[in-house]
């Protein structure tokens, strides 16, 4: 069975994407993570070291963001990637408009160092909209304050879109056109830099999207991965 490292986004527990990682229970065996614990891309590097062979990885939101750096600085630990809601760049500036302002990431590394749980809490209402809270798992929230920390950190300082991402695994990419924390049009640059086999641009869904249609993921991204190994076969 194929090995699938799921990654959680920023200021959520790596049980988060169980929902999307019972959608695979016929294509290999899941492994969670998430952003927050791994703490960078080198984190991920070191954890994608410890599988006998390279995994799938589905980074989400950060976590994909940590996914794609990983995988260019070593594309050989990574088999393939499922992109979910992710984007080369957080913050936007004069020539970035799909981003968030840089006083809203300041907003939130004050408030963690005042009430950390409050912080996460009301990121996640944003993350969830145009749905509620409701559509999240119990417990979901990671709450280490140094952990949450070192993720807008990176956020506030990463910046992909230069990179040279012409030796890459193959991925999937996909986004909800209602996605507050990074706007869709994030996605679509994910897919153009990398070259990724599919976009798949979703109506309805916000930032949750692995959530909102977990259903939907699986079956598409195994389709364009198959097609493509078969097209190198071929």
């Amino acid at each position: 069975m194929k090995p699938i490292l799921l990654i959680a986004g920023w200021g959520f527990a790596s049980h988060t994407l169980e929902p999307l990682g019972a959608c695979f229970k016929e294509i290999g065996t899941c492994y969670y993570t998430n952003a927050n614990e791994l703490g960078s891309p080198s984190g991920l590097i070191e954890r994608l070291k410890t599988f006998d062979r390279p995994p799938l990885v589905v980074g989400w939101s950060l976590g994909g963001m940590y996914a794609i750096e990983a995988a260019h600085r070593q594309p050989g630990l990574v088999d393939s990637m499922i992109l979910l809601s992710t984007s080369l760049r957080f913050l936007e500036d004069e020539d970035y408009l799909w981003g968030l302002p840089p006083a809203n990431l300041r907003a939130m590394r004050l408030g963690l160092g005042k009430d950390p749980a409050n912080t996460v809490q009301r990121f996640a209402e944003e993350a969830c909209a145009p749905q509620t809270t409701d559509l999240l798992p119990e417990d979901c929230f990671h709450l280490d304050p140094e952990g949450l920390a070192r993720g807008l950190d990176y956020l506030a300082k990463t910046d992909l879109r230069l990179t040279d991402f012409s030796d890459m695994p193959p991925s999937c990419v996909f986004h909800g056109k209602k996605d507050r924390i990074m706007p869709v049009n994030a996605g679509r640059m994910v897919s153009e830099k990398l070259n990724s086999l599919m976009l798949l641009r979703y109506d309805g869904p916000g930032h949750l999207l692995p959530l909102e249609i977990p259903e939907y993921i699986v079956p598409v991204a195994t389709y364009y991965f198959e097609k493509a190994k078969n097209a190198a076969h071929g």
